[in-house]
């Protein structure tokens, strides 16, 4: 018997059909339809004439006060383009959003799909191409379902089937792109829209040039300048040439490439979207490099740079980057070249790639069109719904008041009475556990004597007969001590609420490799080769750990046990229909069809079979597991070939949000921490995120991606997969503490932990061994070999992060305690040095840096031989005073100098550069933007500004 789960329940889902009752009944309006195109013509003709946003905030208001929603909702999209002209992407967003908000409160189909496609173009600019997507497909699904088929509300589908095409050809769907701007353009020639049709054309023809199409590329980009000539749209027909240029630049005719670019930079200097001029800036740089014009190169190059940090464009700075490595490359500027490169590599980064971003956008907006549709379906469902009157009359609500009143009266009778139920089932349940909780420590006590008592005699004799007879004791006593664990595990786990238990959701299919890696070492004893596979890498699932582990442990010591010497093991993970199906399959002795048949019922003394009576008790554990996580086991077998059992789990455990196996509070005592050394652990300069550095060393991928997992939310996490490879990272990386395996190939945990401790560089280094081996003699070997804790496989991730937390810990406080007295040993040379915590010390530093800022590049390995220390000494004092590492001193003294030069002295940005150590000024004014959130210039102005 299981209590109820909530008894409140019935009165809720009563609450809840009234609540809809009522408000069906409550809606007698008819929705009136509030578009009026009069009306929206005149507002639009009225705002033609306002571009700027300070004359658009005030006509905002204007509406606002009012009460003209609709105006508000046009004022709030122009509101909106004008911030994206003017490259304010965020207030863009936010004011489209607001607009959007507006025109679904008054139901304006022509305004919502207006927006949205202003909305995505917003996105589109950005770079989030879902988003992108989402927004233009909404807008398109409005277009198909709207009964308006005037001029207007056409132009406003062809506006979204010309930024769908946009989308698709930002992420290279070629074939896309052109359906779209092909299908928007036969809307626009249906009209007669010459505005539209240069937009398309123009589209067009870059999707050609794109695939190297060039005699169709320049026929489309000639149709679009005929188009745009007669409109007189200067700025289009300076894209145009822009386009032009680079048909010219790629036939190799460069001459005529920058007389393109330079008369569409003309044209394009302006305009105020800098977004635009950067395309002409960037064009007119790639050419001069081409054409051997270094400098003229380099000034539109510069140019171009301030403006994409202004924007803040990655992929625009990429490509600067880009040129100015081709310049410093062919001009022999090696170091310059290899800094513009990795400029350009880190940009790069910033921007997915695109030929992936491709592939995954495709599948995304696959998904996104099914999940639009029945957005749409639902749209469609609630007009239709709103456009139908509704009546209710006095008596369908009476009766409604009648049937609550007499539903919660029942309800609450049935409260009571399973109020009572579920106070006696408690009783009854504490019982039970009080009881078997009492017959184990009654049994766990002799038979702990019994081992222990074992365990002396075969220490203290050589008798092999003797030792075999102990052994068989102990072997004995251990199964005693299984099925009493068993048979508690059954009651606690059938008795206890399921709610009760510690659920989590993680990755259930690191969790079970984990878990499977502890019965490698007894398989391998038999030669048995477990496989372990899974369709995902990862699937996130609501578990109980310590159910998973019970009902691994219980199938994998059975399987084991009749699986036949040299076969294979196989454990599967897969999702079906929603569930985790769980399958294990062995090559052994199987079961009759008599045993299986009965092996999953309930408990009998009748049932006598031997293989029953062997396995019967775990099989009762594991269905209490499964089963207490909803799912359900099945087993199929046949005699002298295999056994196979198929475990059913539901992804998730109702609506709850269960934490990460790392958030889980349960308690675990952690082992005795061996004491720790007293000397200084050598200083490694710190990441920028001051993370502790922790080395994994596990030969099985796997297991260590699982603790990374584990481990990569509060440390910087790094591997090797082996011990030689790890003590080789040791000594150069100095990792804050150290997680090995036992077992690893070329050099074992034990002789990874006595290198490490051999050195006087590394012997402080916290080590926790992660092992399969539960003896006591493996456990001494890992201590005596120089293991701060030991932890057995499978291990909980909360005990794991609690004994890392704690060795950490005892370091830190170590450090602190005798970071004054202790003397430091110098690990290159044996000189003992003393800790200087007085403030002389980094006056001095800031003296030396002070007096050599001018001279170029400061060498650390100079300045702390200066000071009689070695590099790493010197980085942990100066980082001990000011909080800064070495090198993020000195760059602040530089900027602290160059604040004062620009101030005080009449000086230009290249030269305070020079006076302050830097050679390259771009870099320098990257810098001091970095450090001073704006440029030299800028800091220079609003200092000498009355």
């Amino acid at each position: 018997m299981r209590p109820i789960k909530h008894p409140y329940l019935p009165i809720y889902y009563l609450s809840v059909v009234l609540g809809l009752l009522l408000l069906a009944g409550c809606s007698d309006k008819k929705t009136v339809p509030i578009y009026n195109t009069p009306e929206y013509k005149q507002i639009e003709r009225k705002l033609n004439a306002v571009a700027d946003t300070t004359d658009l905030k005030h006509w905002l208001q204007v509406y606002r006060q009012s009460g003209n929603r609709m105006g508000e909702s046009i004022v709030l999209r122009r509101l909106g383009r004008a911030y994206r002209v003017d490259n304010q992407f965020g207030r863009a967003i936010l004011a489209h959003k607001q607009g959007l908000a507006v025109a679904d409160s008054i139901c304006d189909t022509m305004e919502i799909v207006n927006t949205l496609n202003e909305l995505g173009t917003n996105y589109r600019r950005l770079g989030a191409m879902y988003l992108a997507t989402s927004s233009m497909t909404l807008g398109l699904g409005y277009c198909q379902q709207w009964s308006d088929t005037t001029a207007a509300a056409f132009k406003s589908q062809l506006k979204i089937l010309n930024g769908l095409g946009k989308i698709y050809y930002t992420i290279r769907n070629y074939k896309a792109a052109l359906d779209y701007f092909r299908r928007s353009l036969a809307g626009e020639i249906k009209l007669g829209s010459a505005f539209g049709m240069a937009l398309n054309y123009s589209d067009i023809g870059r999707v050609f040039r794109a695939q190297n199409n060039l005699d169709s590329a320049q026929f489309y980009f000639q149709k679009s300048m005929e188009q745009k000539q007669l409109i007189n749209d200067e700025v289009g027909m300076a894209l145009i040439r822009i386009e032009y240029g680079g048909l010219y630049e790629d036939r190799g005719d460069y001459a005529k490439a920058t007389a393109e670019y330079d008369k569409a930079y003309i044209t394009l200097m302006a305009h105020s979207d800098r977004y635009l001029r950067l395309r002409s800036c960037i064009s007119l740089a790639r050419v001069y490099i081409k054409r051997q014009m270094t400098a003229t190169a380099i000034e539109y190059l510069q140019e171009a740079k301030m403006t994409a940090d202004e924007i803040n464009s990655p992929g625009d700075r990429s490509q600067i980057a880009l040129l100015y490595y081709q310049i410093y490359r062919k001009s022999g500027n090696t170091a310059k070249a290899l800094a513009a490169y990795v400029d350009y590599k880190n940009w790069n980064d910033t921007v997915m790639n695109l030929e992936k971003l491709g592939d995954i956008q495709n599948v995304q907006i696959d998904e996104l069109m099914a999940d639009n549709t029945r957005k749409l379906n639902y749209v469609r469902k609630d007009m239709d719904r709103m456009r139908k009157q509704q009546e209710s009359g006095w008596l369908v609500f009476t009766l409604i008041m009648v049937g609550m009143i007499v539903l919660l009266a029942f309800s609450y009778y049935l409260l009571r009475i399973r109020t009572r139920t579920l106070a006696a089932y408690r009783e009854f349940r504490d019982a039970r556990v009080r009881f078997f909780a009492n017959i184990s420590h009654e049994l766990r006590t002799p038979v702990t004597i019994i081992q222990s008592a074992g365990n002396s005699i075969e220490s203290q004799t050589d008798n092999q007969q003797i030792r075999d007879e102990v052994s068989q004791l102990q072997e004995a006593s251990r199964r005693l001590l299984h099925l009493v664990d068993s048979v508690v595990d059954i009651t606690n786990i059938s008795i206890r609420p399921v709610d009760e238990a510690q659920w989590c959701h993680d990755d259930i299919v690191g969790y079970v490799r984990m878990l499977v890696e502890a019965y490698r070492h007894e398989a391998a004893k038999r030669q048995i080769r477990l496989v372990v596979t899974s369709k995902r890498n990862k699937i996130e699932a609501d578990f109980v750990p310590d159910y998973v582990d019970k009902i691994l442990g219980n199938l994998l010591t059975d399987m084991l046990h009749h699986a036949y010497n040299q076969s294979d093991l196989y454990i599967s993970m897969s999702i079906e229909r929603r569930m985790l199906r769980l399958e294990l399959k062995d090559r052994g002795q199987g079961m009759s069809p008599e045993v299986v048949k009965d092996l999953l019922k309930p408990y009998d003394s009748k049932n006598t079979s031997e293989i029953y009576m062997h396995v019967g008790l775990n099989i009762q554990a594991v269905q209490a597991a499964i089963r207490a996580m909803g799912g359900d086991i099945k087993l199929k077998s046949k005699l002298g070939e295999y056994a196979q059992f198929i475990i059913t789990i539901p992804l998730r455990h109702g609506d709850h949000d269960y934490p990460r196996l790392t958030e889980q509070k349960t308690l675990h005592t952690p082992a005795a921490l061996s004491p720790a050394d007293a000397d200084m652990p050598p200083v490694v300069e710190a990441e920028a995120d001051n993370k502790p550095r922790i080395l994994i060393v596990e030969e099985s991928a796997q297991v260590a991606r699982y603790v990374a997992d584990q481990l990569k939310d509060h440390y910087k996490v790094f591997f090797a997969s082996n011990g030689e490879d790890g003590l080789h990272k040791i000594r150069i990386a100095a990792p804050d503490l150290i997680i090995t395996d036992g077992v690893l190939p070329v050099m074992d945990g034990y002789q990874l932990c006595e290198g490490v401790r051999a050195q006087a560089a590394t012997c402080h280094i916290p080590i926790v061994m992660v092992s399969s081996d539960s003896s006591v003699r493996g456990r001494m070997k890992g201590f005596q070999a120089g293991a701060d804790a030991y932890l057995l496989k499978p291990f909980r991730a909360d005990e794991l992060l609690m004994r890392v937390s704690l060795l950490l810990q005892q370091r830190r406080m170590l450090r602190d305690k005798y970071a004054g007295s202790v003397p430091v040993v110098d690990d290159a040379d044996g000189q003992v040095e003393t800790t200087d915590r007085t403030p002389d010390f980094i006056d001095e530093v800031q003296q030396y840096v002070d007096s050599r800022i001018g001279e170029g590049d400061i060498d650390l390995a100079d300045l702390a031989a200066r000071f009689g220390v070695t590099r790493a000494t010197f980085t942990r004092k100066v980082k001990q005073h000011t909080g800064l590492t070495s090198a993020a001193y000195i760059t602040s003294r530089r900027i602290r100098k160059a604040c004062e030069l620009l101030q005080t002295a009449d000086m230009t940005v290249a030269q305070v550069a020079e006076a302050c150590g830097y050679s390259d000024t771009a870099y320098f004014i990257m810098v001091f933007r970095k450090s001073m959130n704006k440029t030299p210039k800028q800091y220079k102005d609003e200092w000498l500004k009355p």
